[in-house]
């Protein structure tokens, strides 16, 4: 019977010993701030102060025969040359960014023989995802009765003319 007495004394030790322990890193636990938890940004959507709004601007079909619908913003909206070309459906950041590199499609971020990088860097900056699980930021948005909201995302820069070609939307 001794030895059932020494084995309950130490599970007794070891009991309260734990109990103390808990006790300690619940009250350490309790004494952190509270932080607040910023809401995720799934759908790297912004809000529609930051954006664009081509409500009112005609839509176009490309000469490659692409259906959009397509707009096209001036480079002085957009805030770099030549403009854009934006689309209802996102195109991730970097292939929709490579169009600006004028000789071929960038190597590490970089155009080659720099031709394009200004315009490259531009749109990498207004259209990378960040903090959130998209293709890229919307730069543009549309909102009508019959579609409701949609959000433009850069398609490319815009080289290739509409086939009903008109004036692309400018600042006012």
């Amino acid at each position: 019977m001794y030895n059932t007495e020494i084995l309950f004394i130490i599970f007794a030790i070891l009991f309260i010993i734990g109990i103390i322990i808990v006790s300690y890193y619940l009250y350490q636990d309790s004494k952190r701030p509270n932080l607040p938890i910023p809401p995720a940004n799934n759908n790297c959507i912004k809000s529609l102060d930051n954006l664009i709004n081509v409500s009112n601007v005609n839509n176009c079909v490309l000469n490659d025969g692409a259906e959009g619908p397509y707009k096209i913003l001036d480079g002085k909206l957009i805030g770099f040359h030549p403009g854009a070309v934006v689309a209802n459906t996102s195109t991730p950041s970097l292939a929709a960014c490579s169009t600006y590199c004028i000789i071929s499609s960038p190597t590490n971020n970089k155009c080659p023989d720099g031709a394009g990088q200004t315009a490259y860097d531009a749109c990498i900056k207004l259209t990378k995802p960040v903090n959130c699980n998209g293709a890229a930021f919307p730069v543009a948005f549309s909102q009508t009765n019959e579609a409701g909201l949609e959000y433009f995302y850069i398609y490319g820069q815009p080289f290739t003319p509409c086939q009903n070609p008109f004036e692309p939307l400018q600042p006012t």
